[in-house]
């Protein structure tokens, strides 16, 4: 409880941007906060750094740290390094993670920075990449540890996409859709959770080469770059599950054209060939 203290400044700073709004400085902040949390997981879940957790069973990197270390990316102040420092020592302090798993830990914030820059400069389709990713890897990060509990959870975000679709005209939901959105009707989240559904059933680790490699492929609609981002989203998921089928998603992706449902259905169909 005492290391959630150290969220309230980066809520704050969010609420005080979205009081004085600029569009364009709160979903910076706010894709930089994505952007992290998309690292973050698929790095926990790929380095598979183990500690007794009854939340967060992998200790590196640490995420309340890079969390931390939003404020840093933001306002680009070197002095702000303080911050994410304190909530690492604090970490340290109350055994959650050694001193060593800190100091690594910052070797991301380049990466995550460097990330979110590089979709944000593809335009509104970047941007959509950006929730995309982290919010297919947040739901990898359920299957792998909540899994007993993750079915209810989708069936709960159904539910409340619903009710957001209802109230879709509201301002701050209307915002948010049509920033994050293609449509802007909240179809894309809504697939996403559909799909992942599929792939609770057939092999939730798949659900990381749907973070990565539609969250790449899809940045071009030039073949050869869906594939070659496609096949960079592939190595990451292979990194992450150490499943080679994956290696199939980036073909998969270039032939789905509704590639959140349409893909896990053909990759199921796949798996149950492959095995």
């Amino acid at each position: 409880m005492i290391s959630f203290i150290s969220y309230i400044p980066l809520l704050l700073v969010l609420y005080d941007i979205y009081r004085h709004w600029d569009s364009e400085k709160f979903f910076h902040y706010f894709n930089l906060l994505l952007g992290t949390i998309a690292i973050t997981i698929t790095a926990k879940m790929m380095f598979h750094v183990y500690r007794v957790s009854h939340i967060d069973p992998y200790a590196f990197p640490s995420g309340h740290t890079l969390i931390a270390s939003v404020l840093l990316m933001f306002y680009k102040d070197v002095k702000l390094v303080v911050f994410p420092l304190l909530v690492g020592l604090l970490r340290v302090i109350l055994g959650r993670h050694t001193i060593e798993q800190i100091i690594l830990s910052f070797l991301f914030i380049p990466i995550i920075y460097w990330f979110v820059s590089f979709l944000e400069s593809k335009g509104k389709e970047g941007n959509r990449k950006i929730f995309h990713i982290a919010s297919a890897m947040a739901i990898a990060f359920m299957f792998d540890v909540f899994n007993s509990i993750a079915l209810y959870v989708l069936f709960a975000l159904l539910i409340i996409g619903l009710i957001l679709y209802k109230h879709r005209n509201n301002p701050i939901v209307k915002r948010f859709l049509d920033y994050y959105d293609r449509d802007g009707k909240g179809i894309g989240a809504f697939t996403l959770v559909l799909g992942s559904i599929i792939y609770y059933f057939i092999e939730p680790k798949l659900m990381v080469y749907q973070a990565w490699v539609d969250g790449l492929a899809s940045l071009s609609k030039n073949i050869c770059f869906v594939l070659l981002y496609g096949y960079i989203g592939s190595i990451i998921g292979f990194l992450v599950t150490k499943m080679p089928i994956g290696f199939l998603f980036p073909i998969a992706e270039a032939l789905t054209p509704y590639d959140n449902i349409l893909l896990p259905i053909l990759m199921g169909v796949i798996f149950f060939i492959y095995h």
